[in-house]
């Protein structure tokens, strides 16, 4: 009972804090996450909602909003967020979520973390709000539709290489910064067996 109350609590704030849009698009990852969870077999809605939820809990920062709370909370940018500093709001976000909303669960905190450039050693939770970030039903993106169906007919492995090549392709035709972080991901992902 404990954590859905604090869910509640948490929508309640981030309603608050969050533009709209963002609020929306948050609350249509955490639902698109827990379809995804049952499909692929995580059982624990709660945390799926929680990670949902919170995930762009920084993305309405500013540039210089963002460098400001990197340097209060003491995370060093690399050479790669400096580059394209809007990246900065997740792994922000997870520090915040002891800071600002007191939730100390390690594997929210890494989806949260790793939910726009992925990483190694991405767990099950993590690569799922990974791909509900990138796949809930408003993105509208020429492949949106065919990577969805992936879900249906791959494994959790299977399908985050193919929203993570995805978004790699989309990065790199667009001539944006891609940071190690997403590669080692997707290296990590592919050289798995198919029985990940």
């Amino acid at each position: 009972m404990g954590i859905s109350i604090e869910i509640e609590s948490v929508r309640e704030r981030l309603v608050q804090e969050l533009p709209a849009e963002l609020m929306a698009h948050s609350e249509r990852v955490a639902k698109y996450a827990q379809e995804l969870a049952q499909r692929f077999g995580y059982e624990d809605d709660e945390r799926i909602e929680l990670a949902g939820l919170l995930h762009d809990n920084c993305k309405h920062y500013g540039r210089e909003e963002l460098l400001a709370l990197a340097q209060r909370v003491g995370y060093e940018p690399d050479t790669y967020e400096l580059a394209a500093p809007e990246v900065l709001h997740a792994p922000l976000g997870a520090r915040r979520l002891w800071r600002d909303f007191a939730i100390v669960d390690r594997e929210v905190m890494l989806a949260v973390a790793g939910h726009t450039t992925g990483g190694r050693n991405l767990g099950k939770l993590g690569r799922i709000i990974y791909c509900a970030d990138k796949l809930e039903p408003a993105r509208d993106f020429p492949s949106a539709d065919h990577l969805r169906s992936l879900a249906e007919r791959s494994s959790l492995r299977e399908f985050c290489v193919a929203v993570v090549a995805a978004n790699l392709d989309y990065l790199s035709a667009n001539h944006r910064v891609i940071h190690p972080a997403s590669l080692e991901f997707y290296n990590e992902l592919a050289g798995k067996s198919s029985h990940a």
